[in-house]
């Protein structure tokens, strides 16, 4: 899913990806939710996310697509990365708001449910134990209930 390792230096533990077909077939749209340890290594990993970065699995786009469009957002320590391809010519309007808008959703989906943690938090300082709430997302079936979505596809970057 990244390309050199660009994320997992930037200290990303896990992937989701989801992966759609829209507008009659004509568009295959890819979401990823990037979950780092912390929000400011999301933050300052999405604001240098380059399309480069990202070697996604066959099939997640078109492979000679026609048009392309992408966006990312950062809530929390996720990222959410959409990107949507058209094997044939459409509107560029109706991609735009296609990709616009299920990253709107998405991102609106993670501020409903809350942080989100690719490992347990860690102690402090001091060794004590951390208290915090964030829900553990290392499974298949955790990650679908935190991000409510079918069928995703778990990837731990290490």
């Amino acid at each position: 899913m990244e390309d050199s390792s660009t994320l997992t230096r930037q200290r990303c533990d896990h992937a989701v990806q989801w992966n759609f077909t829209a507008l009659g077939g004509k568009a295959r749209v890819t979401h990823l939710f990037l979950v780092f340890d912390t929000q400011p290594h999301a933050k300052a990993a999405e604001a240098s996310l380059e399309d480069k970065d990202f070697d996604l699995r066959a099939g997640s786009l078109f492979k000679d697509f026609k048009q392309g469009k992408w966006k990312h957002s950062v809530y929390g320590n996720v990222v959410a990365v959409t990107i949507g391809t058209t094997n044939a010519t459409v509107p560029e309007k109706d991609l735009k708001s296609l990709v616009d808008y299920m990253n709107t959703d998405y991102r609106v989906a993670l501020r409903l449910q809350g942080p989100l943690s690719a490992r347990p938090a860690e102690g402090k300082r001091r060794g004590r134990k951390s208290r915090s709430r964030r829900r553990r997302l290392g499974s298949p079936a955790a990650a679908r209930a935190a991000c409510h979505a079918p069928s995703p596809l778990v990837i731990p970057w290490k």
